[in-house]
């Protein structure tokens, strides 16, 4: 990636370090990406092609348009998180994933 030519809003020389439509936010734990937006805010063509493609890959990426949202957002994925590491109950007797008495 090369830098961006200085302009009239950005008067020092911008250093890209991602590719293109790349979200704002990258969040660690519980890991996904938040693509920021205000209100009015629209996805770019290379934001859309971005996220079908890291979602196609099983990576989350969720468009917010507030902090509320991002909250809720980034909670709903701990949860899913955390609902995939409890252990998982059989319904019958003598079930392997039970522990032995």
């Amino acid at each position: 990636m090369r830098p961006v030519a200085a302009t009239k809003t950005h008067a020092r020389r911008v250093i890209r370090l991602a590719p293109a439509g790349t979200p704002d936010i990258l969040v660690l734990h519980p890991y996904g990406f938040l693509e920021i937006k205000t209100a009015t805010g629209e996805i770019r063509a290379s934001q859309v092609l971005w996220h079908r493609t890291a979602r196609g890959r099983g990576v989350r990426v969720a468009v917010v348009r507030s902090i509320g949202e991002a909250l809720q957002v980034v909670g709903g994925w701990a949860h899913e998180d955390e609902a995939r590491r409890a252990p998982r109950k059989c319904r019958s007797e003598g079930c392997p994933l039970e522990d032995p008495k």
